[in-house]
């Protein structure tokens, strides 16, 4: 080695050094920006992924808030129909009975005749208004209470995608 070159080489090591210091100074200064940042990033996915599961079980707490009340009415129409099927009964029973009775008094073949054909034409006609009555009444409960589950399945669904 020349004499030049022998002095150069500490000061092109020391630069050498330098540099390598700057690099890894430079190296260390990026990786410890990209883990903040994934920590950053990390955070805010748990912060969103936190809140889309409490809106979610808010959502699904309103529907199921919704759903008993809504299998209640169900339910209580359901029993109101059962109520009113016994009354019916009850009244088709007291009019049979009624009947018998004016049945019994007939003087003749002719008047019993009638009274069994009132008897007939009335328990009809009685019977199918009892029917057309509970039919609209069941009829109601199912649409009102089917749009009441219908809106509540809309509103926990946007709700969950309002949380998302």
């Amino acid at each position: 080695m020349t004499e030049t070159a022998a002095k150069a080489a500490p000061k092109t090591a020391a630069k050498t050094k330098a540099a390598a210091e700057t690099v890894v100074e430079s190296a260390t200064d990026r990786a410890t920006q990209f883990a903040d940042n994934a920590r950053d990033v990390a955070h805010r996915a748990a912060e969103v992924a936190r809140k889309r599961t409490d809106g979610a079980l808010e959502s699904a707490t309103d529907f199921n808030k919704g759903l008993e009340t809504t299998l209640t009415r169900f339910v209580g129409g359901y029993v109101s129909i059962l109520n009113g099927m016994a009354e019916i009964t009850h009244e088709n029973a007291r009019h049979a009975i009624a009947a018998t009775e004016k049945l019994v008094e007939a003087k003749s073949l002719s008047e019993a005749a009638q009274i069994q054909a009132e008897y007939v034409r009335e328990s009809a006609t009685q019977n199918f208004e009892h029917a057309r009555t509970a039919y609209e009444k069941a009829r109601d409960v199912v649409v009102e209470e089917t749009e009441g589950l219908r809106t509540r399945a809309s509103d926990m669904w946007n709700g969950a995608s309002k949380a998302a």
